[in-house]
């Protein structure tokens, strides 16, 4: 199978199999942590190859602080290639919210799309301090 798209976003949906992704990001910034973000959406598109046709796998999302171990969330879900269709293209849409996560550091984090125990397609996403203030007002204070 192949990934056409793996993303964090602030809003995705999944309707009827067409999805929605609404302000994609790979940066997040914060004002303090630890800090809990208030809505973290996972997209993803998936085409099947020839032999997944009519095969159901295991599919785990997953976030987690690059370089340690644990992990802000893992959620398992199915991925379903049994009603598709060798004659024509096809792609199975994931969308998943997810409320409430708790950043304990800033740094860089992970999010990875494993099928079967196996790692199929990753994103890198930077948690980092939110600068206060415009960099025209900085300029003006420099000056000062």
């Amino acid at each position: 199978m192949k990934v056409n798209m793996l993303t964090a976003a602030d809003h995705v949906a999944n309707h009827n199999g067409r999805l929605t992704v609404v302000d994609v990001f790979d940066n997040i910034e914060l004002t303090e942590c630890p800090a809990i973000f208030r809505a973290f959406g996972v997209a993803g598109k998936i085409m099947p190859e020839s032999k997944d046709i009519g095969r159901t796998y295991t599919g785990l999302i997953r976030l987690r602080k690059s370089h340690c171990k644990g992990q802000l969330f893992a959620i398992k879900f199915n991925l379903d290639f049994r009603k598709l269709s060798k004659k024509k293209v096809n792609a199975v849409a994931i969308a998943m919210m997810i409320q409430g996560i708790r950043f304990e550091a800033y740094g860089e984090y992970k999010l990875t799309l494993s099928v079967e125990k196996r790692v199929i397609a990753s994103t890198k996403i930077a948690v980092v301090k939110k600068s206060t203030g415009s960099p025209a007002a900085a300029k003006k204070k420099k000056k000062r």
